[in-house]
């Protein structure tokens, strides 16, 4: 995965969502040239801007800050975590101390 000049990854986020450079226009009433410039990364981006978009996007808006594929595995491993917990399935550690050899 190649990283981008940018420091965030919404053009790969929209792709991911299907989402469109108009929608955004669209839906959330940018101008067509300020979205250009976020998805290029030509004009910085604001705090405003990412829970804007993070909340259009229904992510969280530290993932706007990773690829979509890490942000999606570290959902999935979160959601394993708390599945786990709730089933109660979590190997015992075992309560026996470890004879450990040192050469």
């Amino acid at each position: 995965m190649t990283a981008p000049r940018h420091d965030w990854y919404l053009k790969e986020w929209l792709a991911a969502l299907g989402k469109r450079q108009a929608d955004i226009v669209r839906d959330l009433g940018w101008n067509k040239a300020r979205v250009s410039l976020m998805i290029r990364g030509g004009q910085p981006y604001t705090r405003d801007a990412v829970n804007e978009l993070s909340y259009y996007l229904n992510l969280a808006p530290y993932e706007l800050l990773m690829h979509p594929d890490d942000a999606m595995t570290i959902r999935r491993l979160r959601s394993d975590m708390i599945r786990l917990v709730e089933s109660k399935e979590i190997p015992q550690a075992s309560t026996a101390p470890r004879r450990v050899s040192i050469s």
